[in-house]
C-alpha cells in the first residue's frame, strides 16, 4: 500500500517484522510498518492473508500516529476489470463495494471470473500498463495490466481496518 502518501522504502533496514505463514491454516501475516519513512507516521501496519473457503481475504490493520492523506491499497490484475456500476460481459451489474474481474490464467480454463469487495468508504480506480513495448513481458502477461488502486479518505481515521474480499463467481 501507499501509507500516509508514501510507498515502501528499499533497502534490508526496511524489513517487516513478526512474519508469520501457517500453511496449515493458509494464513500469512506481517508488520509492514517498518518498510516505510518515519514521515509515513505509521505505528503498525499488520497484513493478513488468509484463503477461505471460498476464495482469499486480505485484511490491514493499522495505526497512525497523524493522518496527512489517504491510504492506498494497489492491485495487479491480468485481465478485465469492472467498477461499480458497470456490467460485466456476462450480464452482471456491479455494486458499490464490489469490482468484478474476468483474470486470465495459464490454465486450461484461460479464464476466471472474481468477484472482489473492498471496504464502500474507498474510491476503486484503473491505471493500464501497456506491455506493447516489450515483447518478452508481453507474451508473458497479455496485452496489458491494471493497476486497481483503492483510495481511503484523506481523514481516515488513525487506526482501522481495510478488508478486501476476493471469490470466484
Amino acid at each position: 500500500p501507499v501509507i500516509n502518501g508514501f510507498s515502501q522504502i528499499k533497502g534490508a533496514e526496511y524489513a517487516a517484522t513478526d512474519v508469520s505463514c501457517d500453511l496449515d491454516k493458509g494464513e500469512f501475516k506481517a508488520d509492514i510498518a517498518g518498510a516505510y519513512p518515519k514521515a509515513a507516521a505509521c505505528v503498525s501496519w499488520e497484513r493478513k492473508w488468509m484463503l477461505t473457503e471460498d476464495g482469499l481475504l486480505l485484511v490491514d490493520t493499522y495505526e497512525m500516529s497523524e493522518r496527512t492523506v489517504g491510504d492506498v491499497e494497489n492491485f495487479i490484475i491480468r485481465g478485465d476489470v469492472y467498477l461499480p456500476g458497470e456490467t460485466t460481459a456476462d450480464g452482471y451489474k456491479v455494486a458499490k463495494g464490489e469490482i468484478a474481474i474476468r483474470a486470465y490464467s495459464y490454465s486450461k480454463k484461460g479464464k476466471v471470473d472474481l468477484l472482489m469487495t473492498y471496504p464502500r468508504d474507498m474510491t476503486p480506480s484503473i491505471t493500464v500498463q501497456d506491455l506493447s513495448i516489450d515483447k518478452k513481458i508481453q507474451k508473458a502477461w497479455g496485452e496489458d495490466l491494471k493497476r486497481v488502486s483503492f483510495t481511503s479518505k484523506s481523514k481516515a481515521p488513525l487506526k482501522g481496518q481495510y478488508e478486501f474480499r476476493v471469490k470466484i463467481l
